[in-house]
């Protein structure tokens, strides 16, 4: 088997996925790139670094497991196993996608608050959540009068 996480020795991939590259390691989870040798193919493997110690918590993360892999939609990645590592640590594996992290299609720069971009839009003349000027509206045709009635 091969050690997964410097913060937390002890965990370790099951055997049949190889160790390929560290995508995120944050004090709540971990993930990988791995290469599933039952499978042939590479895929994502995140472990949650909180241990399950109710079997409450284990049939919750099997709910939610169940629920993932029913989800089919081309913007939803697919999930395709999950269990324990060393019978305490939850993770499941998931469709590998190559590509710039999130944080790169922003150049470095923060994100506005959707408040910000309200206020900018409104600072332009635009309304709420529209993109036409503000100003008198024009009248609604349903609001015309009936001829001939």
């Amino acid at each position: 088997m091969t050690v997964i996480d410097p913060i937390a020795p002890e965990l370790h991939l099951p055997a049949r996925y190889q160790m390929r590259a560290v995508l995120k390691e944050t004090p709540a989870i971990a993930v990988y790139r791995v290469f599933d040798c039952s499978d042939k193919r590479d895929e994502a493997i995140k472990i949650l670094r909180h241990e399950v110690h109710e079997l409450q918590q284990l049939l919750q993360f099997k709910s939610e497991f169940s629920t993932l892999v029913s989800l089919e939609h081309p913007s939803i990645v697919r999930v395709f196993d999950f269990g324990l590592l060393r019978d305490r640590f939850p993770y499941f594996t998931m469709e590998y996608f190559a590509g710039k992290r999130i944080s790169e299609f922003f150049d470095g720069k923060a994100v506005e608050h959707p408040r910000q971009r309200r206020r900018a839009r409104e600072d332009h003349g635009l309304r709420g959540g529209d993109s036409k000027p503000s100003g008198p509206r024009p009248p609604d045709p349903r609001d015309a009068p009936i001829h001939g009635a």
